[in-house]
């Protein structure tokens, strides 16, 4: 999931809006003297995110969750700074 995907799950389990807050952009961040490969790193995750088939999980044996169903699971031990 990206950092939006998760805030837009966040604030529908949480009942408050929750923002993803991005670093600068790219070039600033590089320009400032941040390691590129960790820029494009995060860009990727930012913009890309990993994707996994939960359905896939479950023929494989692997009982996975979705993120939706982690945070009400543990909605109140989440803490919103």
């Amino acid at each position: 999931m990206t950092p939006t995907e998760m805030a837009l799950v966040l604030s529908k389990v949480l009942g408050e809006e929750i923002k993803a807050v991005y670093a600068e952009p790219k070039k600033l961040a590089i320009k400032k003297g941040f390691f590129k490969p960790l820029v494009d790193s995060y860009d990727w995750s930012n913009f890309e995110g990993y994707k996994v088939d939960l359905e896939k999980t479950k023929e494989k044996g692997i009982e996975m969750i979705s993120f939706e169903e982690f945070c009400k699971m543990y909605k109140n031990r989440i803490e919103v700074l």
